[in-house]
């Protein structure tokens, strides 16, 4: 089918977009990759439009997390770290192995996930019924545990105290326990070479080369509406592109309530988006270093920082001393993202609009705010200094500062929201994230039509939309897609010294 991808900035891919400052590449926003390896879905979809997609190697250090006198390394062997902290706390130690036997059931159901990622709506009244009874299957491991707090659970697998502090950041179990179960089934990879814009880039060829288009630094202004069907839409240079068929891959509320013609969405939907609990936004600070990142102590692993006793909210609330913050060295996975000799370091933390930003009354940024951004990224890299690489400073060349605010100005989502909707109780039984909407040829994809974020719901997304549309336009195409998306992870992917889970 003939497409035309309208695209507001000058680089496309969202997050994934990437940018450059004095021969410096920064990625926006990755920390590592999911479902990009062999057999994972984001690799099956990207195979099934080109085998020269970008690869994302495989991670062995993962995440090493810091808190207070606490430091422990997640590497590809995560049994490693269980006999770690079993040294180190051995009244733990059969609640350490429980939960780490838990993790490993749980990274066996996740790595079968790939086998659900196709919508229902794409299916047959067969299709659904079987889907659903084979997704209440893979669920069972997950119905006794997925309302627990991160306390509750890591307190019944019997972690003494001061252990739980480790992952004093998570709110539910189920974030200590997933992160775990990849890391058994090899599910970490780093970005490809030339950072995550490597996929846009590769799908903008892709794009082109099948005759299509990538309408760049045009941003969607309305979507053109004529007896119950989405006709087009025009962008702010008044340039109007006819279409049979409308995907919206942007922030929800904005083609709601500013593209769509007034009263067209009924209130009760605005009102459920309105009310819909959100991702939070972040302050990345983007370091470009005149040495290796090496030789201040950093590998490839993303360091988790935090410390002890607050109330787990507060690691996520934006308050940059007492924020967990996540600190990642890119060029130590690929060192092509730098000049040669030199480094960088991206510093990240959770943060809101809400917080005072010093904005003008239109949220136009001032010299307040400037000063403001600078002195949030200053507390950041204090504790970086101080915790991790002594004399940080002295090494930085070149410091550019994202907040809550450059998030809203880029995706214009509520509150620079950097992954829509959580996957929560709430947003489910408000339908918030759909593909449908109302008109029967527009559909929605992106983050918008999922919960949860980061490159395998963004993919998920697309070859769902894709799907819908396919079918609507009684496509060949679709058959062919549909049954890439249905095939079986079969990676086999069980660790050497590890009990494969088969339940």
């Amino acid at each position: 089918m003939r497409v035309c991808v309208v695209e507001p900035e000058l680089r496309p891919g969202g997050y994934l977009a990437g940018f450059k400052r004095k021969k410096f590449l920064f990625d926006s926003a990755i920390h590592w990759l999911n479902q990009c390896g062999p057999g994972g879905f984001v690799h099956k979809v990207f195979g099934h439009i080109g085998l020269d997609h970008p690869v994302a190697p495989p991670l062995q250090r993962i995440r090493r997390m810091k808190c207070g006198d606490m430091d422990y390394l997640l590497t590809d062997q995560p049994d490693a770290m269980r006999e770690a902290l079993c040294k180190d706390f051995p009244g733990s130690a059969p609640g350490l192995h429980k939960l780490f036997d838990k993790a490993r059931q749980i990274g066996d159901r996740m790595s079968r996930y790939s086998e659900f990622n196709r919508a229902f709506e794409t299916r047959n009244l067969f299709g659904k019924a079987f889907a659903g009874m084979r997704l209440a299957l893979w669920g069972l491991p997950f119905a006794r545990i997925y309302k627990k707090t991160a306390v509750e659970g890591l307190t019944e697998f019997g972690l003494e105290r001061e252990l739980l502090d480790l992952w004093c950041s998570e709110i539910d179990i189920l974030s200590v326990l997933v992160p775990l179960g990849w890391a058994y089934y090899g599910d970490y990879q780093a970005p490809p070479e030339g950072g995550s814009m490597a996929y846009p880039r590769w799908l903008v060829e892709k794009i082109e080369a099948a005759g299509s288009t990538v309408l760049l630094r045009h941003r969607v202004e309305e979507i053109l509406v004529k007896d119950g069907l989405a006709t087009g839409v025009r962008t702010h240079k008044d340039a109007v592109i006819e279409a049979d068929y409308v995907l919206a891959a942007c922030d929800l509320e904005t083609v709601y309530e500013k593209m769509l013609p007034k009263g067209m969405v009924p209130d009760e939907l605005l009102g459920k988006l309105r009310n819909a609990d959100l991702y939070p936004s972040s302050v990345t600070v983007s370091l470009g270093l005149d040495c290796p990142a090496s030789d201040l102590g950093f590998g490839q692993e993303m360091i988790f920082l935090s410390e002890p006793g607050h109330d787990r909210q507060a690691y996520s609330d934006g308050d940059p001393n007492i924020a967990g913050i996540s600190v990642l060295a890119p060029t130590e996975r690929d060192s092509t993202m730098a000049p040669e000799g030199k480094g960088t370091l991206t510093v990240y933390c959770s943060a809101t609009m809400k917080q005072d930003w010093k904005l003008g009354p239109n949220n136009e940024r001032t010299p307040e705010y400037k000063a403001a951004k600078k002195a949030f990224a200053e507390v950041l890299l204090k504790r970086v200094e101080t915790e991790l690489a002594p004399g940080l400073p002295d090494h930085v060349e070149i410091m550019d500062v994202a907040t809550p605010v450059t998030h809203w100005r880029y995706t214009h989502n509520r509150g620079g929201s950097i992954m829509a909707a959580k996957p929560n109780k709430a947003n489910m039984q408000a339908k918030v994230a759909h593909y449908r909407t109302v008109l029967p040829n527009m559909f929605l994809s992106g983050h918008w039509a999922e919960y949860g974020g980061g490159v395998p719901i963004a993919v998920k997304a697309a070859a769902n939309a894709s799907l819908l549309v396919m079918k609507a336009a009684k496509q060949p195409g679709f058959s062919e897609l549909a049954r890439v998306m249905d095939e079986p992870d079969v990676r086999g992917r069980y660790r050497p010294g590890t009990k494969a889970i088969t339940g």
